[in-house]
């Protein structure tokens, strides 16, 4: 399940428009978005991934070694979804796309640039979100990150 986390996002930040109510990454608004769209399961496996598998903050502590964040850009993401009608949750909605690597947005991506210390980070321009480690580009950037000398 991919969903937005809070704190990789500016507080308040609107993923979701419906005319009824507009909805954040909070678990709050993503319980009550499952919730409004009839898909109660969904909240109940939303409170398994968050409390099981996800650590309360976006990034660990660093780890005090050279970091490398290595991901794609200037690709369109899907971030807002915008449900215009009557008919939530049934009908097509617009999206809103931004910059990011095809999967996640730039915002995200670049949470790492949020750790203090030794982190280089390395933007890869029109590389979507495989491509990072699929691509020419990306494998040469990743061969190269490990044959520098130091």
């Amino acid at each position: 399940m991919l969903l937005p986390r809070a704190e990789a996002f500016s507080p308040g930040k609107i993923f979701v428009y419906t005319d009824r109510r507009n909805y954040t990454a909070s678990p709050q608004d993503l319980e009550a978005l499952f919730r409004d769209m009839n898909f109660t399961q969904g909240v109940n496996i939303y409170r398994y991934v968050r409390d099981a598998n996800l650590p309360a903050k976006i990034l660990p502590p660093h780890p005090g070694v050279k970091i490398y964040c290595v991901y794609g850009t200037e690709v369109g993401t899907e971030e807002q979804l915008h449900f215009e009608g009557k008919n939530f949750p049934d009908e097509k909605p617009k999206l809103n796309k931004v910059n990011g690597d095809g999967t996640a947005a730039y915002e995200s991506l670049s949470a790492c640039n949020g750790w203090l210390g030794s982190v280089q980070v390395i933007e890869l321009p029109g590389i979507n979100h495989q491509g990072a480690l699929k691509s020419k580009k990306g494998i040469q950037t990743v061969v190269d990150i490990l044959f520098r000398e130091t």
